[in-house]
C-alpha cells in the first residue's frame, strides 16, 4: 500500500518514548534517529501546535508516525460502528456489555451456548440482533459470522467481547483513527474491571493483565514496542478485513495476533490508543487465571508456523548497538541521544532475561547440577521481577509480586512448550540473532 500523507485535520504529538533536541528526533521501538532540516524542524513545531494543514505537513507527519517517533491525534468522528459481540454462555456479563453499548447497532453471535435461552433473552431485552450457532466453533469464527451478517454499506465495524464493557463514545473515538486511509484497526487500552482490590490476584491483575498493553500510544507492528492488540475490543475497517480474510477460524487462541500481523503484511497500519479505555472482567480465581495464561501460551507454536521468525525473542544484536549506531551517526549527536545508545546493551540484557525466564528457567534449573548455575538462574529471575516491579509499581510488595509472577510465568511457559510441541516448531523458544524480522508468509 502506498503510504499516503497523514490527512489534513489530524493533530500530532511526539511519542512518550521519543526525544527531540533541535533538528534531531530519536527514540521509538525499534530505536530510530531522524535528522530534520531547519525548515523541517520549523514545520514540525507548527504541526505539533496546530496540526496538519496541508499535504507537505502530512508527508512529514507520516514519516514521524511510521518511524514510531510521533502519534496521530484523529479528528472527532461522528460515525458509530456496528458492533459484533461473540458470546458463549455468560449471560450476566453479556447483559453488562450490551448495557454499556446502548445506542449502538449490535449483532450478538451465540457460539453454541449451553444456556442459549438465557443469552437470547438478554439479546432480546437490549434489542440486539441474534445469530444462534448450534455448536461452539471459536471466537474468531463467531466474529467472522457476525461480520458477514452486517450490511455491506457499513464501512467501520467493532468487535467487543461479551465479558468487556466499552461505551459508544469510546468506539467513536477509535473510529476517528480510520479517517487515516492507511489505518485498518484501532484499539483501546483494556484494563481490569472494577472489583475488590484487596486480594493478591486482583492487585496482580491490575498490574499484569495480559490484555493491558500499556500506557503509551503506538503504531502496532511486529517489530514495534507493541506487536499486536487483543481482539477484546477492536474497531476495524471492513474493507481491510474482507481483503485479508478476517480472523483465522482454525485458531482458538492467538487469532488476534495473527490478524494484526496479516494486516500489517498487507500494508495496513494499526493504532493503539490508550486514551480510550475498555474494562474487562478478569478471572476471579488463581486457577482460572493460570489456566488462561497456559491457554494463551499454547498459541505460540501455531503462530510461529504461520509467521516465520516473528515469535522469536529479543534480538541479541542490541548488545552491540552502541558500536553500530555510533559508527553510523557522527559525533554531533546530542548528548542525550548518545546516552540512550550507550545503555542499549543493558536494556537488551533485561529484555532477553524477561523473555527467557518464563520459558527456560525450569529447564535451566533442572539441567544445572551445581549450585553456581542455579544461583545464576535465580538471579536472572530476581532481576527481571524487580525490574518489572519497579516499572509497574503494583499495589503489592516485591515478595508477593515475585511469587505471583513465578506462578504466572510457569503457567505461560508450560503453554508455550505445549503449543510448540504440538505444532512441531521451536521458533518461539529461540532468540533472534539480528534486529531484522523476516516477512511472514501465512
Amino acid at each position: 500500500m502506498n503510504r499516503a500523507p497523514l490527512p489534513v485535520g489530524f493533530g500530532l504529538r511526539l511519542n512518550p518514548a521519543a526525544r527531540r533536541t533541535g533538528v534531531v528526533v530519536w527514540g521509538g521501538a525499534p530505536w530510530r534517529l531522524l535528522r530534520l532540516s531547519a525548515v523541517g524542524a520549523g514545520a514540525l513545531d507548527r504541526i505539533l501546535s496546530t496540526g496538519v494543514d496541508d499535504r507537505r505537513d502530512g508527508v512529514l507527519a507520516r514519516r514521524l508516525v511510521d518511524a514510531g517517533l510521533a502519534d496521530p491525534v484523529p479528528p472527532a468522528a461522528t460515525t458509530t460502528p456496528t458492533v459484533v459481540v461473540p458470546v458463549h454462555d455468560r449471560a450476566g456479563e453479556l447483559d453488562r456489555c450490551l448495557t454499556a453499548l446502548a445506542g449502538a447497532d449490535v449483532v450478538v453471535v451465540d457460539d453454541g451456548s449451553v444456556n442459549a435461552a438465557a443469552v437470547a433473552a438478554v439479546a432480546d431485552w437490549h434489542r440486539a440482533r441474534l445469530i444462534r450457532r448450534n455448536r461452539c466453533e471459536g471466537p474468531g469464527s463467531a466474529r467472522n459470522r457476525g461480520l458477514a451478517s452486517i450490511d455491506g454499506a457499513a464501512d467501520v465495524v467493532a468487535f467487543v467481547d461479551s465479558d468487556c464493557r466499552v461505551d459508544v463514545n469510546a468506539l467513536r473515538l477509535l473510529a476517528g483513527h480510520l479517517a487515516d486511509p492507511t489505518v485498518a484497526v484501532a484499539a483501546p487500552r483494556v484494563v481490569p474491571a472494577a472489583a475488590s482490590r484487596r486480594t493478591v490476584l486482583a492487585r496482580f491483575a491490575a498490574a499484569r493483565s495480559p490484555l493491558d498493553v500499556g500506557l503509551h500510544p503506538a503504531d502496532v507492528r511486529p517489530d514495534g514496542r507493541i506487536t499486536y492488540v487483543p481482539s477484546t475490543v477492536l474497531v476495524a475497517r471492513r474493507a481491510a478485513l474482507d481483503a485479508t480474510g478476517g480472523f483465522d477460524e482454525s485458531l482458538r487462541t492467538g487469532e488476534d495476533v495473527d490478524l494484526c500481523w496479516r494486516l500489517h503484511d498487507a500494508g495496513w497500519s494499526l493504532r493503539y490508543d490508550p486514551t480510550v479505555r475498555a474494562w474487562h472482567a478478569e478471572p476471579a480465581t488463581w486457577r482460572d487465571w493460570l489456566e488462561r495464561r497456559r491457554r494463551y501460551g499454547t498459541s505460540a507454536g501455531p503462530l510461529a508456523r504461520r509467521h516465520d521468525g516473528r515469535l522469536r525473542g529479543p534480538a541479541l544484536a542490541g548488545l552491540a548497538a552502541p558500536i553500530s549506531l555510533l559508527r553510523r551517526h557522527d559525533a554531533e549527536l546530542p548528548l542525550r541521544a548518545r546516552a540512550a545508545i550507550a545503555v542499549a546493551p543493558v536494556r537488551t540484557t533485561v529484555a532477553v532475561c524477561r523473555w527467557a525466564v518464563p520459558l527456560w528457567w525450569p529447564v535451566a534449573t533442572a539441567a544445572a547440577r551445581r549450585p553456581a548455575p542455579r544461583r545464576l538462574v535465580a538471579m536472572a529471575f530476581a532481576v527481571t521481577v524487580l525490574d518489572d516491579w519497579r516499572r509497574r509499581r503494583p499495589r503489592l510488595d516485591p515478595l508477593r509480586y515475585a511469587v505471583a509472577s513465578l506462578a504466572d510465568d510457569i503457567a505461560y511457559g508450560v503453554g508455550v512448550w505445549a503449543g510448540c510441541v504440538r505444532a512441531r516448531n521451536v521458533e518461539a523458544l529461540l532468540p533472534r540473532l539480528s534486529a531484522s524480522r523476516r516477512r511472514s508468509d501465512p
